[in-house]
């Protein structure tokens, strides 16, 4: 049986303009097996719909799996504690 961590993610800077097509831009907590994962999940789970214009690069950056732009650390074991 696979035992899901969580993870809390926070930007470092949400000023930067890294952030500009995030939301939220505050912490979010995921469930996954590690800090990859947890990144990548919240990533997906903060898309946006970026409009695609013909003759422009399209950035495809996300600030969440970024470890300069964000936190990632483990909370599991709060939680657990915080249960007992």
């Amino acid at each position: 049986m696979v035992v899901l961590r969580r993870w809390k993610l926070k930007p470092t800077n949400p000023s930067d303009p890294c952030w500009k097509r995030s939301r939220p831009r505050t912490e979010i907590v995921v469930s996954a097996e590690t800090e990859s994962e947890a990144r990548k999940k919240a990533m997906l789970e903060t898309l946006e719909f970026v409009p695609v214009v013909p003759g422009k690069k399209l950035d495809l950056n996300n600030p969440w799996q970024d470890a300069a732009a964000t936190t990632c650390e483990e909370v599991s074991a709060e939680t657990a504690e915080d249960q007992s």
